[in-house]
């Protein structure tokens, strides 16, 4: 599944089309079905996996805590957070649709209470790793275009998703994120 998330510039071609190039990437697909299945594997290990956001003291950064937390949960635990880090990778990376469908991903983690804690491991990186992304948005959302439209909804997305994320009960520990 994380091969399958992973952009693959194999994949991507360049189509001439005269005046003008068109970028066609038929890894689009497949990329789509990887995120859900990614989705859903975190859905499953974070339900079963203990409440990090219980096991983190007031006076321990988050990051460090839900390390050792991850570490002591055995498999499930490294496996729920190599799955959230690379939807944390597929949020900065996805482009139109895949960004989309990764941000609704986090909403519907962020929703469910035997699930929303999980997010505390990432909450942390978010800021410094999706804001680059979330500036290109929203200078290509200036426009007209179809393009511009498609960086409007990816942008309303990404908000829906952060406010989810700051609903979480425990996100307040999470400095760099607040």
């Amino acid at each position: 599944i994380y091969k399958a998330v992973t952009p693959d510039p194999k994949l991507v071609r360049i189509v001439n089309f005269g005046p003008f190039t068109h970028r066609v990437d038929d890894g689009i697909p497949l990329r789509r079905a990887g995120c859900k299945a990614l989705g859903t594997m975190i859905m499953m290990t974070a339900a079963a996996a203990p409440d990090v956001s219980k096991t983190v003291s007031s006076t321990v950064a988050l990051s460090t805590a839900a390390t050792a937390a991850a570490k002591e949960t055995s498999r499930k635990g490294a496996a729920l957070r190599n799955c959230l880090a690379r939807l944390l990778a597929g949020l900065a990376e996805y482009d139109g649709d895949e960004a989309i469908l990764a941000w609704r991903i986090v909403q519907d983690i962020s929703a469910r209470p035997s699930t929303s804690s999980a997010l505390l491991l990432i909450a942390n990186e978010l800021p410094s790793r999706v804001l680059n992304k979330i500036k290109t948005l929203l200078k290509a959302s200036k426009g007209n275009d179809a393009a511009a439209d498609r960086s409007r909804d990816v942008l309303r997305e990404c908000v829906r998703a952060l406010y989810s994320i700051t609903q979480i009960p425990g996100v307040g520990r999470c400095e760099a994120f607040m």
